[in-house]
């Protein structure tokens, strides 16, 4: 909703094009969201039994394995962007917005996994708050802040929303990676040497 309100500005062909290409964007998520899944039962089984070392090698192994996934996926995506969008369009310049979106949303897909499998962690260590201040942030209002600040100060076009998104995500992916450390630190009441993770 807040990203489609300034996207708007740029007409309806830019809309249909970040439409059609964010739908198909969410197929390679899929395999994320499964891993997410999976370190939410097996991490908070562990953390029941007190394995804490079984709790932080699946949030260590399950960002790995998304990170993979996500950089194969960002290859597919960012190769094959304009043949994508074109399966549900002929519109050129549907074809060009969507595509220009994709190339840039490639990049931004291997810093996925830190959000979901962190989520995952939050939600086995029974620290659930920490979900929504970082979906409020990264989904509500830092790209209100950043898109506005990118359309009205710098006058910028429909790719700049993009690379401000892209480097929005990689710097809170940086955020909560050090949180979910943090946290492990102090529920599990570990040195601080044993919990580097990545």
């Amino acid at each position: 909703f807040v990203l489609l309100s300034f996207i708007s500005i740029f007409g309806d062909s830019a809309v249909a094009g970040y439409g059609a290409a964010v739908r198909f964007e969410h197929i390679f998520t899929l395999p994320v969201i499964g891993l997410n899944t999976a370190v939410i039962t097996i991490a908070g089984q562990n953390f029941g039994a007190r394995r804490y070392d079984r709790v932080r090698e699946v949030y260590t192994k399950a960002i790995w394995i998304g990170f993979f996934i996500m950089c194969i996926s960002g290859i597919i995506i960012f190769l094959c962007s304009e043949y994508i969008v074109s399966l549900f369009t002929n519109d050129l310049d549907v074809i060009n917005f969507g595509s220009d979106y994709l190339k840039i949303a490639a990049f931004i897909g291997p810093i996925l996994p830190v959000f979901f499998i962190s989520h995952a962690l939050f939600t086995a260590l029974k620290k659930t708050h920490f979900i929504f201040y970082s979906n409020l942030f990264r989904m509500v209002i830092l790209p209100f802040i950043i898109v506005w600040v990118i359309i009205n100060m710098y006058n910028g076009y429909f790719q700049d929303i993009f690379y401000g998104l892209l480097l929005m995500n990689w710097f809170l992916g940086a955020v909560v990676l050090f949180i979910s450390r943090a946290l492990m630190i102090k529920t599990f009441k570990e040195q601080k040497k044993v919990f580097f993770v990545i």
